[in-house]
This record gives structure tokens, sequence and C-alpha cells, in this order.
């Protein structure tokens, strides 16, 4: 009966409109206007692309390759109001998450080999995105590896000072327990990215464009502005209580 009277909200539409809108109002009343162009589509894509992959955990060069198609058509797709870039790009995300969640939990379960000399770039800025599955694989193992090691080398430094939390734990123990917490790490942090709704995504992606403008003009979806005039104004209308994961 409630479908029978009120018509589903079309979110296809109401995006479109949310661009448009926002394309508009900042051509209006920004004090620099940015041209609607190629130039911008460029710069748009490189930055939401380092918002979306900054670590070069996500990405093979495959899946770069079908992104780049829209390098220069992201100003089409916003004067359209169309989002097959953002599409495209959370499906490739959600692709990746599936495959790397795999990886972490099987480098995870055995110990590292901590006697080989590696080097591992720890700067996603330094490092090109993987060519293939094989090399983001790589790039997980000794990511995986450096923050094992590093918690470990924690823990048996307490040790050798007598903590009396790990004194009486042998060097297997220690190393184990180091990969158990990165595990831990890595659940909870998928856990909370599996959360993210559709929104969020697209207010990142919107606020690709606004910070094109200038890096202080941002896009909130109502939620956020509700939250950004509380914590300005100090003033909050309500029972002040406030639930969060």
């Amino acid at each position: 009966l409630f479908f029978a009277f009120y018509t589903p909200v079309n979110n296809a539409q109401k995006e479109a409109i949310i661009m448009q809108s926002l394309l508009t109002d900042l051509n209006y009343y920004h004090y620099k206007p940015v041209a609607l162009d190629d130039k911008l589509s460029e710069q748009v894509y490189t930055l939401f692309l380092d918002r979306m992959d900054a670590g070069r955990r996500w990405f093979t060069q495959s899946d770069i390759t079908q992104l780049e198609a829209f390098k220069t058509k992201l100003d089409d797709e916003a004067n359209a109001g169309t989002y097959a870039f953002l599409d495209l790009i959370l499906k490739l995300q959600n692709d990746a998450m599936g495959k790397t969640q795999e990886y972490y939990r099987e480098y995870l379960s055995k110990p590292f080999d901590f006697t080989l000399h590696e080097k591992y770039e720890a700067d996603g800025k330094k490092k090109p995105f993987a060519k293939d599955d094989a090399e983001l694989k790589e790039y997980w193992r000794k990511s995986l590896k450096w923050e094992s090691l590093t918690r470990f080398s924690e823990t048996l430094s307490k040790k050798e000072n007598k903590d009396p939390d790990f004194i009486d734990k042998s060097v297997e123990e220690l190393e184990k327990d180091a990969r158990n917490e990165v595990l831990k790490v890595y659940e909870d942090y998928y856990a909370r990215l599996n959360k993210r709704k559709r929104s969020d995504f697209l207010s990142t992606y919107l606020n690709s464009f606004t910070n094109i403008f200038d890096p202080h003009t941002e896009y909130y979806e109502p939620i956020d502005k509700q939250n950004f005039d509380i914590g300005m104004s100090g003033r909050l209308e309500g029972i002040g209580a406030r639930l969060q994961s």
C-alpha cells in the first residue's frame, strides 16, 4: 500500500540534480569560476583516483587502463549528470577488496621469513600501480611483513627489557602475536570499509570537483552539513546523545 501511493526515489535522477546544481552554483557564486572542460576533467580524475587508492593497494594497470577511458570525459559526464566513471571505479574497488582480503589472510596465517634482505616502499606516491595481480599480491606481502616486523620488534625489545607482560613469552609466540595483531587491524579495517554507502563515495567524488576550485570549497551531504553546523555554532538541538561504532 505504501509503494502504491509513494513513488520510490530515483537515485540516478537525484544524483544528476546534485551534480548539476553543484556546478551551477560554483560557477555562479565562486570568486574564481573554473571552465568545465577536459583540463578540469583530468584534474578531477587524478585527484579522485588518488583519494580512492593513494597507497596502491587496490588497482592494477589493467584497472587503470579501464578508468583512463574517462580521463577527459568527466566534464561531459558532469554536464549530463551521469556517473559511469564512479560506477566503474566502485566495481573495481569492490572486486579488489575481495581478492586482497584473501591476500592478507593467507600471508598472516604463517610466519614470515625475516632473514631475507628486502626493500619495501611505504609511500604510495613513489611506486606505480601494480602491473598485474601477481605484483599487487607482492605489494601486500611486503606491506604485511613490514607491519608484522614492526610489532614483532617492539615486543622483542620489551621482552629484552624484562617487561612482565612479555618476559615469559617465547620468540615464536611473540612473532605469532604480532601477526595476529596485524590480522585484527585489517579485519576491523575491512569491516569498516564494507559499511560505506554509495553516498560516501559520491561525496568524495563531488569534492574532487569542488576542490579543483579551491581546497576549502566542499560538498556536504545533509547529515555532514548538520554536524558541521553543530561544530561551528557549538549548539545542538536534541538530547545530546550520539551513537557510533
